[in-house]
């Protein structure tokens, strides 16, 4: 193994540690000392990469951000689908992400719903700039297969399906998600069973389609707090 493969070797270990502590433990209580154990790496060796905790943690986001991008990008609607079916199908690759590691899931709840004062505008920046460069963008490029000349609908039904998601990520995000820890699929197939409701309810709304109600009815979300 080279030098660059060894160090990008060393670097993903340090996120993936940094990802699995911010995920559990609010930024102000993270240890690093614990984030070097689980990576197998030394102190120095993680200040050699990251100037500071506080860039470790952004760093970090960036790095979730990074992963789920590569996923979505990699995304390719069928236009012989549904309109419907296309937009299930790309919420389903948002959610195969945080499937596949749940630290992900804990950790960007998290930022979104609680990240450190000093660092709340870099990371509000870094969501806003995945929302414009991927999620606005995929969305587009389903709509346009149904409204290949409407530009403006185009964008309209993005951003709506954009705020639909992140309603979805709020709602049943992190205080949802931590009481579904022993049975995490759980708490994915309701996120999805709301997610075609709003959706059923936005395309087919006008035409007054009854909207099936969820078997086990709406979740309670009296005590949750932003």
């Amino acid at each position: 193994m080279d030098q660059k493969t060894k160090s990008a070797v060393s670097r993903t270990k340090i996120l993936d540690a940094a990802v699995k502590e911010f995920s559990h433990i609010r930024y102000e209580k993270a240890s690093v000392n614990q984030i070097c154990r689980d990576g197998q790496i030394t102190k120095g060796r993680l200040y050699y990469y990251f100037e500071s905790k506080d860039q470790l943690y952004l760093a970090a986001l960036q790095y979730c951000l990074e992963r789920m991008k590569e996923n979505l990008l990699a995304f390719e609607p069928d236009p012989s689908l549904s309109m419907e079916e296309n937009i299930l199908r790309f919420f389903a690759a948002w959610q195969d992400v945080w499937k596949r590691n749940m630290n992900f899931a804990f950790f960007m709840g998290r930022a979104k719903l609680s990240s450190p004062d000093h660092l709340r505008e870099p990371v509000i920046e870094m969501i806003r700039v995945f929302r414009n460069e991927v999620l606005l963008v995929k969305w587009q490029e389903i709509f346009q297969f149904y409204f290949p000349d409407d530009q403006n609908r185009q964008k309209l039904f993005s951003m709506i399906s954009n705020i639909t998601i992140q309603y979805i990520s709020v709602c049943m995000g992190l205080p949802r998600l931590d009481n579904a820890k022993n049975d995490p699929n759980l708490f994915f197939d309701r996120q999805m069973a709301i997610f075609k409701s709003l959706v059923h309810i936005f395309l087919h709304g006008c035409m007054n389609v009854e909207v099936p109600q969820l078997r086990d009815g709406w979740p309670d979300y009296s005590d949750f707090e932003l």
